[in-house]
C-alpha cells in the first residue's frame, strides 16, 4: 500500500493482544480487502497501519469487527492532543496514583492522565468507568459510540453546543441531550456521518476498529485542516467581562491594553488557591491565569481549560441590589478613591454580582455600624475584597439620610471639581462629602460663582455639623425642616445601654407593602396614644412591639411615635376616580378607589369621598396613609408613587365592594 505523509507521530494502539506494532503490513491484513466486505474503511486502516497507529494480529487479521476498549481510546486521542513531554510529566504526577488506584493499565496511565488534565475525562467519569469494568487488563465491557463522540469532541475542543438540526439520524429522539451537541460538532467537523451507519447512531453500541480508524484518521485531518493548535498554553491579565454572549460563555481578560477572548465549556476547570470554583465565581477586576487551546474559532482567544483566580482583592464600589444574611447583591466597578465620582452622576457598569461577606465583615454606615440585613436596594456601597473575593469592609451611602460630626476640612470647589466638607464621625474616621460646583457663568445650583455663594460659607472646622445628603451629595445644612410621616406596626424595638447622639434605642416598622424600616428613638422623642386619655403615656421601648403606631420623623430620628388602634390605620394605593368641583368652584371633591390594601379595614375596590382645595388628576395613582372614625377617613396623608401600566391593568379585573363615602373635609399633606 502508499504510505501518506502525517507530519505528526501519533501513539501506536488500537490492538487488544499487544500494543507494538505488528510485522503485517497493511496490504497483508486477511479480512480487510479493497473491494470486500470493509471497503469503506479500507483507506483508512491502510494509511494508519503504514505509520504504525494501528496494527493487527499474529495471524494477519485485523479484526475490523472487534470493539475498542476505553483505555485505547485515550491512547488514540493522546496521539492526536499530541501533548509536550512536560504536559505529560505534570499530569501523570497529579493524576498517576488515581489512575493507579482505579486499575489503569500501565501503558494508558499517561493517555488517561492526559485527558483528566485536560478536562475530556473527569475523576467521576473515571470512577464510573471502573464500576463499570472498563478498565485494566481483565476489563469486560466497552465504551459506547455515546461516550466514545463525546470524549473526541472533547479532545478535539468542539463545541458542546452544536447545530442539532445537522444530526438526520433516524433514531436522533433517542440519542441522550449531552450528546446531542458534541456529535453534532463532529458532522459539521467531518468526523461522524450525519446520517449514522444505515441511517441510525445506535449510541448504546460499542465502537469498533474499523469506525475507530475512520474517526482517528478524519480527527486528525480536522486538527490539520483547520489549524486547530491543539498545544495548551497559558496567559494572565484582568478579567474585563465574564458573560454569556450568543448563548456561549465567554470569558475577556486584558493585560497591556491588548484584550483576550476565550469560550469556556463543560470541561472547563475552575480555580481559587486550592478550592474548586465555577464560572459563577469570575468577576470583573479579578487577577486569573487562564491556559487554553485553539479552537478554529478566529473570533475568540481560544477554548479555557483552566481558568485559576491569581487574586480577587480589589476595591469597588457600586449599588446594592440584594442582600442575605451572608452576601449581597451590588452592580459595581472598579473604585480609584483618587479619582472618585461624587455619585450624583450615576455609576455606570454592567457588572453585576454577589459578593460573600467574611466572617469578622465589617460594615458601616455613615459611621454607624450596621449588619447586612441593613442593607438596602439603591443603596451605594463602597468595598474591599480579600484574594478570595470575600467582603472584608464596606461603607454604605443611602439614597436619602442624614449625619452629624465635627469639621475637619472644608476646600472650594473649581470648574471641574466640587467644594468638599470632611466629617469625623462615630468610628473616628474621616468622611468627605460634596456640595456645589464653582461655574463661573451660572450660579444656578448646584453650582456657585463664588465663594459668598458656597454651600459651606458659614461653617468652619472644629465646628460640628448636620447634613443632609442624597448619597455623598449635600443637600441642606442643618436638620430637615419638614417631617415624613410613617404608619405601621413595630415588628421589632430595643433600648441602648447607652445613648448614641442622642438615640436611646431603635424601632423596625412594617408599613405598607410588607416593607420593614428602621428608625431611631431619642432622647426627644415624644409620645403619643390615640388609643387612650393619656397625653404623654410612660413606657418601656421593648413594650412596643407589636403596636400600629404613626411616626413623624426627622431623617431617621423619630419625633412623635403615636400609638393608634390597628382597626382605625388605613396605608394603601389608590386611585383618582372620580373628580368634581363645588358650586363656588373652589373646593372639589374627589372618589378614590382602593387599588391594593396595605392595612386597615378596607378592601380592593372599596370607595372613598372627600373634598379639599388641592389639585388632583383624575386616575391618578396615590399612596393614602392615616386613620379612619366610624368607617370614614379621618385624616390622611397623600404620596404620589409611580405604577407601571400592566401593574394597574391587573387592578381593573375585579368587582367593586360596597361604596363608603364621607362628606368630611380632611386634612391633606402632600409628601
Amino acid at each position: 500500500m502508499n504510505s501518506k505523509k502525517i507530519n505528526k507521530a501519533l501513539s501506536i494502539g488500537l490492538c487488544a493482544a499487544a500494543l507494538v506494532p505488528s510485522v503485517v503490513s497493511a496490504k497483508e491484513f486477511k479480512d480487510v480487502k479493497q473491494n470486500g466486505g470493509f471497503a469503506w474503511a479500507y483507506e483508512y486502516i491502510d494509511e494508519l497501519s503504514d505509520k504504525g497507529i494501528i496494527d493487527g494480529y499474529p495471524n494477519g487479521n485485523f479484526e475490523p469487527d472487534r470493539p475498542v476498549s476505553l483505555e485505547e481510546t485515550f491512547q488514540l486521542l493522546k496521539g492526536i492532543i499530541n501533548p509536550s513531554s512536560s504536559e505529560i510529566k505534570d499530569a501523570v504526577s497529579k493524576y498517576g496514583s488515581l489512575c493507579d488506584d482505579m486499575g489503569v493499565s500501565s501503558w494508558a496511565k499517561e493517555p488517561i492522565s492526559v485527558a483528566l488534565s485536560r478536562g475530556i475525562i473527569t475523576d467521576y467519569d473515571l470512577k464510573q468507568a471502573k464500576d463499570k469494568d472498563l478498565l485494566g487488563p481483565k476489563r469486560t465491557t466497552y465504551p459506547d459510540r455515546n461516550t466514545v463522540s463525546v470524549y473526541f469532541a472533547k479532545g478535539l475542543n468542539l463545541s458542546e453546543s452544536g447545530d442539532e438540526s445537522l444530526l438526520k439520524h433516524n433514531d436522533k429522539n433517542s440519542i441522550p441531550n449531552v450528546t446531542k451537541g458534541y456529535l453534532a460538532s463532529l458532522v459539521k467537523a467531518g468526523i461522524f456521518d450525519a446520517t449514522g451507519s444505515n441511517g441510525y447512531f445506535k449510541g448504546d453500541r460499542h465502537i469498533r476498529r474499523s469506525e475507530m480508524a475512520k474517526i482517528t484518521k478524519l480527527s486528525y485531518d480536522h486538527a490539520k485542516n483547520v489549524g486547530i493548535d491543539l498545544e495548551e498554553k497559558t496567559i494572565d491579565g484582568k478579567v474585563i467581562l465574564a458573560t454569556t454572549l450568543n448563548n456561549l460563555d465567554t470569558i475577556i481578560t486584558e493585560k497591556d491594553n491588548k484584550r483576550s477572548q476565550f469560550r469556556v465549556d463543560s470541561s472547563t476547570i475552575y480555580k481559587m488557591k486550592d478550592k474548586t470554583v465555577s464560572f459563577k465565581d469570575i468577576k470583573p477586576e479579578q487577577e486569573v491565569k487562564i491556559t487554553y487551546v485553539k479552537n478554529g474559532d478566529d473570533t475568540v482567544t481560544g477554548l479555557a481549560k483552566k481558568i485559576e483566580i491569581i487574586n480577587s482583592e480589589k476595591n469597588l464600589i457600586g449599588y446594592v441590589t440584594d442582600s442575605t444574611s451572608d452576601s449581597f447583591t451590588v452592580k459595581y466597578k472598579e473604585y480609584d478613591k483618587d479619582k472618585l465620582e461624587t455619585t450624583e452622576d450615576k455609576i455606570k457598569t454592567t457588572d453585576n454580582a454577589k459578593f460573600k461577606l467574611e466572617k469578622d465583615a465589617k460594615i458601616y454606615k455613615y459611621g454607624k455600624k450596621i449588619n447586612e440585613k441593613d442593607l438596602k436596594v439603591d443603596d451605594i456601597i463602597e468595598f474591599a475584597t480579600n484574594a478570595d473575593g470575600d467582603v472584608k469592609e464596606a461603607y454604605v451611602y443611602p439614597e436619602k439620610g442624614s449625619v452629624t460630626g465635627k469639621i475637619t476640612d472644608i476646600t472650594e470647589g473649581t470648574s471641574s471639581k466640587r467644594e468638599t466638607i470632611t466629617l469625623k464621625l462615630d468610628d473616628d474616621k474621616k468622611y468627605t462629602f460634596y456640595g456645589k460646583k464653582n461655574k463661573d457663568k451660572d450660579s444656578d445650583n448646584p453650582f456657585y460663582s463664588s465663594k459668598s455663594d458656597s454651600l459651606f460659607k458659614d461653617l468652619k472646622e472644629g465646628r460640628e455639623v448636620t447634613l443632609q445628603l442624597n448619597y455623598k451629595i449635600v443637600t441642606k445644612i442643618g436638620k430637615e425642616n419638614t417631617s415624613d410621616y410613617v404608619l405601621g406596626k413595630i415588628t421589632e424595638a430595643k433600648e441602648y445601654d447607652e445613648s448614641e447622639r442622642g438615640r436611646i434605642g431603635y424601632i423596625k416598622i412594617e408599613t405598607n407593602k410588607n416593607r420593614e424600616e428602621k428608625y431611631y428613638i431619642t432622647k426627644d422623642t415624644k409620645f403619643k396614644d390615640d388609643t387612650s386619655s393619656a397625653k404623654n403615656p410612660q413606657r418601656r421601648i421593648e413594650d412596643l412591639k407589636g403596636e400600629t403606631v404613626k411616626l413623624v420623623l426627622d431623617g431617621d430620628d423619630i419625633e412623635t411615635l403615636t400609638k393608634i388602634d390597628k382597626n382605625s390605620a388605613i396605608d394603601a394605593v389608590a386611585q383618582i376616580v372620580r373628580t368634581k368641583t363645588d358650586d363656588k368652584g373652589y373646593q372639589k371633591e374627589y372618589t378614590i378607589k382602593i387599588l391594593d390594601k396595605g392595612y386597615g379595614n378596607v378592601s380592593r375596590g372599596d370607595k372613598f369621598t372627600f373634598k379639599t382645595e388641592n389639585d388632583f388628576d383624575k386616575w391618578e395613582v396615590i399612596r393614602i396613609t392615616g386613620q379612619m372614625y366610624k368607617g370614614d377617613l379621618e385624616e390622611i396623608y397623600i404620596e404620589h408613587i409611580e405604577y407601571e401600566d400592566e401593574e394597574l391593568d391587573r387592578y381593573n379585573d375585579f368587582n367593586y365592594s360596597a361604596s363608603k363615602k364621607s362628606s368630611n373635609d380632611y386634612k391633606i399633606k402632600w409628601s
